[in-house]
């Protein structure tokens, strides 16, 4: 409806919610702008300034422009191609179903016929969010809930045209074209509510109930260090000292050089306790003295393909090992100042 200012302001909660939107309202801006639409600059404006004042805040906080979890989950490799072919475009039914994507592209068809650039502007931004999502972090095939969902968001926006040019197709084509959609939507249905339910159970079983244990049991200024810190900094009391080993909420293990240097920066911290997956526990067991407390199972962790036995633990931490205190420069022990 052209209303720029008020797209301007949505354009800056969307980038709020999720930072890549910088890219889609960027690139409709500039869209709209070369179809003619001269205040489309606002879009973009509204988005920049979103973002110029998160990294503000960021800077504030850990002395780094973009928050601990870019620096961290954009590290390593991954198999992008395969992921977004394998979990994102294959888990969608108006792809998959095909009759989805004639009806967009019988969208952009009436919307171009019609002399009206919104529509490929549109799709334009959808696609150079889409890559940014997909270019800017290693994608493992084999996780399935932890990745897929930095795309779950952006893919409101082709239903916009496909809904569009179903309402545009001859009655007759668009149930032809509609009914593959529905059908893959049905049989899918009752799958991914499974699917759904297994994975709200994983979390509950792996995060809630462990992070809900501590909360009752360790004493309120205990330092703790955990392997993702959402669920456990949420419910612990706010004097417990809540590290993340892998330095989502850390910026010196965030930013350190290597593994080495990031052990060194969680050994000098000397935590109390540790709640750790056992494929985490395993290499640091090298680094601190580890007595086990309690143990959290998961039977069937359904976040990666194919599920597994999933098991974190609960560790008394007794110490760093003599050769990593000399190899870190640790000088004092715990609670000698």
């Amino acid at each position: 409806r052209e209303q720029w200012s008020v797209a301007a302001v949505v354009a800056g909660a969307a980038v709020l919610a999720r930072p890549e939107l910088l890219v889609f309202a960027a690139v409709f801006a500039l869209a709209c702008m070369w179809a003619g639409h001269r205040p489309a600059w606002r879009i973009a404006a509204g988005a920049l300034v979103a973002m110029l004042a998160w990294c503000a805040y960021c800077w504030g906080v850990s002395g780094h422009p973009l928050p601990n979890t870019f620096y961290v989950k954009t590290a390593g490799e991954g198999q992008n191609l395969r992921f977004v072919g394998e979990r994102v475009l294959a888990r969608e039914p108006w792809v998959v179903g095909v009759g989805g994507v004639l009806a967009l592209l019988a969208a952009l068809r009436f919307e171009h016929r019609a002399g009206r650039r919104m529509a490929w502007a549109w799709i334009a931004a959808w696609l150079a969010c889409f890559a940014a999502i997909a270019v800017s972090r290693p994608l493992n095939p084999g996780v399935t809930f932890y990745e897929t969902r930095y795309f779950a968001p952006l893919f409101a926006a082709p239903l916009v045209l496909v809904a569009l040019g179903f309402a545009r197709l001859p009655r007759a084509w668009a149930l032809l074209a509609a009914l593959p959609v529905f059908l893959v939507s049905g049989l899918w249905s009752a799958e991914q509510r499974e699917l759904t339910l297994r994975q709200e159970l994983d979390i509950s079983l792996l995060h809630t109930q462990p992070a809900r244990y501590l909360a009752e049991t360790l004493p309120a200024d205990t330092t703790l260090m955990v392997e993702g810190a959402g669920a456990t900094r949420w419910f612990a009391p706010r004097p417990m000292r809540v590290l993340d080993a892998l330095g989502l909420n850390f910026a010196r293990v965030a930013h350190a050089k290597d593994d080495a240097a990031k052990v060194c920066v969680l050994a000098a911290e000397w935590p109390e306790y540790a709640l750790l997956p056992d494929h985490i526990a395993a290499p640091l067991a090298r680094v601190f003295a580890f007595r086990p407390v309690q143990s959290f199972v998961d039977p069937s962790y359904s976040i990666v393909t194919p599920p597994q036995p999933m098991r974190v633990t609960l560790y008394a931490i007794e110490g760093v090992q003599p050769s990593w205190q000399q190899r870190c420069g640790l000088a004092r022990t715990p609670g000698t100042g």
